[in-house]
Formats: structure tokens, sequence, C-alpha cells
């Protein structure tokens, strides 16, 4: 089994914080913009849990998709489509666009999960590793951390950069393993 180093191992972790920032945003903030396309109650919640079945469909195909790219590949892809998910919701539009926007997303979301939790295995010491920490930690943080977004850029500018921030992350290149 591979370690990695420390740096390495950060990375996972913020990694999964931002992913849990993101994830969150959705049921909390999806509300309003649907709102705002006239769509009611009924329709966020369709839209959200669209998301959420579309991540149940997808998991019994990681296994099969973890055997063949390189785990960092998976994550970057994985990050990319929970961002991508985001992005019609920052760039309003109409619900079959955030609908599709929360499907990609779910697809993203039942990637990211495992992934990070198999690449922190390979990475750090054996032992506790503390992955549901940092997701449990983004889980509760994104109600404030995006609150003050929300703010400071309007939501829709929220949405663009939570769904931009994680793939941005994702896709920079990642610290070299030392030898084994």
């Amino acid at each position: 089994m591979r370690r990695g180093g420390t740096s390495r191992i950060a990375g996972v972790y913020l990694l999964a914080l931002a992913a849990a920032l993101a994830l969150c945003m959705g049921p909390a903030q999806l509300p309003s913009p649907l709102h705002n396309f006239g769509s009611g109650p009924g329709v966020a919640g369709a839209v959200i849990a669209g998301s959420t079945v579309t991540g149940t469909l997808g998991t019994p195909a990681f296994p099969q998709l973890r055997r063949r790219p390189a785990t960092t590949a998976i994550t970057t892809v994985s990050i990319t489509l929970l961002g991508a998910g985001r992005l019609p919701a920052g760039t309003g539009g109409m619900v079959v666009r955030v609908l599709g926007g929360m499907l990609v997303g779910g697809t993203g979301t039942v990637l990211v999960a495992p992934d990070l939790s198999l690449l922190l295995s390979e990475l750090a010491p054996d032992g506790p590793r503390g992955l549901v920490t940092a997701v449990f930690l983004g889980q509760s943080l994104s109600p404030l951390a995006l609150r003050r977004l929300v703010r400071g850029t309007g939501l829709a500018a929220a949405f663009t950069w939570a769904g931009g921030a994680p793939a941005a992350d994702a896709a920079r290149p990642w610290p070299a393993s030392p030898p084994a």
C-alpha cells in the first residue's frame, strides 16, 4: 500500500471539505432560484431528490470505474461533476437546466465519497483517518460559509463559485508521492 506525504493527505481532507460545502449548497439554497423561476416547493423537492436518486443509481458503477483510470482521474472527474451540477443554478435559466445540473452533481457525489475514502486509505498511515470528520465539518459549515458568499456576491454568483471552486481544486496538480 502506497503512503503519501502530509500535503497530499491534507489535500484529500480539503477536497472532502470543499465537496461537502458544494454538496450541501443544493438542498440549502436551491429552493430560492427555483422559486424565482416560478416553481413551487414540490419542484424544489423533486429536483433535490433527483440528485440523490442519480447518486443511488450510479453507486453500482463505482467499483468498475475505480479499476480503470488512475485515482486522480476519478477524483478530478467526480469533483468536476459535483461542481458542474451547481453551475446551472448560478447561470440562470430554467428549471429543466437546474434539474439537469443537479442530476450531474448527483453523479459526482456518488463517485466522490468512495473515491476520496479509498484515496485517503492509500495515502494515510493505518488507523483513524478522519475523512468523515472533514465531510461532516463541510456539511455543518456549508450554510454559514455560503451565507457569507451569497451576501457578498449574490445567490447566482455563489452557485457559480460553489460549482467552479471544487472543480478547480480537483484539477490542480497533486504533490508528488514520496518513494514507497
